[in-house]
């Protein structure tokens, strides 16, 4: 088995993930490289398996909507009491939001503008007439 060979099989038993993977590559390395053909699918393999981005949760900074979780019905926008140009993910309509403090302020999780917590759900501000 030439270097090159040897460095392939070596990396693989090192990146295994499972004992399959690494029984494979050692028996590869047993047999003289005759099992790389069957560790030339851990690319591929692994790509399957990339880590998705976890998206943001409530009161973290983000730059569009889609970094902020949208099952938890987040929007990226400046949050109730934030200042005009900090975005971050808060909540819009249906999202969970905290009660009050004893002043009357709103608490965190907060609610995007132009929501307001009631019953700690954000809800739409109601236009004035």
């Amino acid at each position: 088995m030439d270097d090159s060979t040897l460095d392939v099989v070596t990396k693989r038993i090192g990146t295994a993930r499972t004992r399959r993977e690494a029984i494979v590559a050692a028996l590869a390395v047993a047999a003289g490289g005759i099992g790389l053909p069957l560790l030339g699918g851990g690319d591929a393999e692994a790509k399957k398996h990339k880590k998705k981005k976890r998206c943001l949760k409530t009161g973290k900074p983000c730059k569009s909507k889609k970094q902020c979780c949208s099952k938890d019905k987040l929007l990226c926008d400046v949050p109730v009491n934030g200042s005009n140009s900090d975005t971050f993910c808060c909540g819009g309509q249906g999202s969970k939001c905290g009660p009050p403090n004893g002043d009357g302020d709103d608490t965190k999780p907060f609610c995007c503008v132009n929501f307001e917590c009631v019953n700690q759900k954000c809800v739409p501000v109601p236009d004035e007439p």
